[in-house]
């Protein structure tokens, strides 16, 4: 089955590609033999129904989620809430500002929302990009160290328990200020 799907994977990626080199070619003013003009015009009518039919939506909707579990997954963020999950808002005057970063290597651009407290640090997605992201509370034990990258301006962390992971935050709003001394000892 694995093979098959392979298969048709590979298939459907070439007359896709096809499809696009065909346009490219038509759109540069050359004219497309007629055997394959007719592929051409079968695929955009296609492409049109698709796009102007109620499926288009359920497609994108559920692509979008899929996506955003993708990413938490192969960022890290899901093996950081595994840990850290917060369940709920224990301190209720924290104040998050919007920051950008990157985790496993996977940027997220104005995406987080970041706040500290004397206990820790706490992150969230933003809401369209939220699924498959629990909200995170870790603590300052549980951080190893920080450095601040003044080239690139970011904030690098290297965690106890995580030492793979690759997370970085955009020193916006002052962040390094926020974090305790203590993390920056020996960097």
């Amino acid at each position: 089955m694995k093979l098959i799907l392979s298969i048709l994977g590979k298939l459907w990626g070439a007359a896709v590609f096809a499809f696009i080199a065909l346009q490219f070619y038509k759109s540069s003013g050359n004219e497309i033999p007629d055997v394959f003009g007719g592929y051409v015009e079968s695929i955009e009518q296609l492409l049109f129904a698709f796009v102007n039919s109620e499926w288009f939506f359920a497609v994108f909707v559920v692509g979008w989620f899929v996506a955003c579990y993708y990413l938490s997954r192969t960022s890290g963020w899901s093996k950081l809430a595994d840990s850290y999950h917060l369940v709920s808002k224990s301190e209720p005057d924290l104040s998050f500002t919007t920051h950008s970063g990157v985790i496993g290597g996977i940027r997220h651009k104005g995406t987080l929302r970041i706040s500290t407290s004397p206990k820790g640090l706490y992150a969230k997605m933003l809401l369209p990009f939220k699924f498959g992201h629990k909200n995170l509370f870790i603590p300052w034990s549980d951080i190893e160290s920080a450095h601040l990258d003044q080239k690139s301006n970011l904030l690098k962390f290297n965690f106890r328990h995580f030492k793979d992971l690759n997370f970085e935050l955009h020193n916006s709003n002052g962040l390094n200020e926020k974090l305790p001394n203590s993390l920056f000892k020996g960097m």
